[in-house]
């Protein structure tokens, strides 16, 4: 990796690591965002097309290891991109409460 000049900001193709917890592969590069510097991270899919972009903070970050384009689309493509909504995120509401029945009914609160 070839040294930028210091105002070009972070550009690199990396696997990185978010509290040590998921990791991502992709092309990373550093971006003003919000008032402050974040880390854009763009995920290939198999045919080379983006499939995920999400943006990080520098306190999010536990690892960030520089890699080749050639090892960061083979790790991209053995992990699945975590997609920006889940089933979880999208659970309908529960059904609302009827008047009569106690606030912690567990007929009414079945999770």
């Amino acid at each position: 990796m070839t040294a930028a000049p210091e105002d070009a900001g972070f550009d690199a193709w990396v696997i990185l690591e978010i509290f040590g917890h998921r990791k991502l592969a992709g092309h990373a590069i550093e971006v003003e965002m919000a008032g402050g510097k974040m880390l854009r991270i763009d995920v290939p899919g198999p045919d080379g097309a983006t499939v995920a972009t999400q943006f990080y903070g520098a306190s999010a970050i536990f690892c960030l290891t520089p890699v080749t384009e050639e090892i960061a689309r083979r790790a991209a493509a053995n992990w699945s991109a975590v997609p920006p909504v889940t089933k979880w995120d999208m659970l309908p509401p529960p059904p609302e409460r009827p008047k009569n029945r106690e606030p912690y009914d567990p007929e009414y609160y079945p999770y």
